[in-house]
């Protein structure tokens, strides 16, 4: 190989070198959906602050309350509302979920149906409309916003429709969004079970940590 041909190609291995490298540092510093595998719980002192604001379903005397930020594109994110789903049910007086957005950038629709679930949330409909935009993750494209809050619990129709295009639903939004970055969530579904914190939604891991937190609670109220 000549000379020039020899730089050429190495000047090509630089290249392709380099753009590997890049590759590796966003796909590190991207937010991704977070595998559930990869859970490893850590403890949060200031739980309690992620969780005075959001959409809470269930009591807020229940002993355990679960916070997450969640996106509604993110495979991940619905299975872990299936999970919280079930726990509400079985546990209705001991578990209390706050739900907090956080749509991953690379999630087109995340954003808008964030929004959406914000506004329905406005009128006391975040639970249903959720359940909604969960039940057609997989069709978000061609999902119809408005129409959702009509077959939802969204009384005033007109008024989340107004709430879509405003400032107020950015707002909080933009609230959880912080939120999120403090507390340094970088994949979803993340959720605060009390002081635990979890990245992912493995229902065995969830559950777990729930009667952990029961436990605490038990204790604690019998002075031990």
């Amino acid at each position: 190989m000549n000379a020039k041909l020899k730089n050429q190609a190495l000047n090509a291995l630089t290249v392709l070198v380099t753009v590997g490298a890049l590759a590796v540092v966003v796909m590190k510093l991207r937010r991704v959906d977070a595998d559930p595998r990869n859970a490893k719980p850590r403890i949060v002192q200031d739980w309690r602050d992620y969780a005075t604001t959001g959409d809470r379903l269930g009591t807020t005397s229940a002993p355990v309350t679960i916070t997450i930020f969640s996106d509604f594109q993110c495979p991940f994110c619905r299975r872990a509302d299936a999970e919280l789903s079930a726990l509400r049910r079985t546990m209705p007086t001991q578990v209390n979920v706050v739900y907090r957005n956080y749509p991953l950038s690379f999630h087109q629709y995340a954003r808008t149906a964030a929004i959406a679930a914000i506004c329905a949330g406005f009128q006391g409909a975040f639970d249903s409309y959720r359940a909604e935009l969960f039940s057609h993750q997989d069709s978000l494209a061609s999902f119809n916003w408005h129409d959702a809050a009509a077959r939802t619990d969204v009384a005033d129709v007109a008024a989340f429709d107004t709430c879509m295009v405003s400032d107020k639903a950015r707002g909080v939004l933009k609230s959880d969004s912080a939120a999120a970055v403090k507390l340094g969530v970088h994949g979803t579904p993340t959720m605060l079970i009390n002081n635990v914190e979890l990245v992912g939604g493995d229902s065995a891991v969830v559950d777990s940590l729930v009667r952990q937190q029961l436990n605490v609670t038990l204790q604690r109220k019998s002075g031990r």
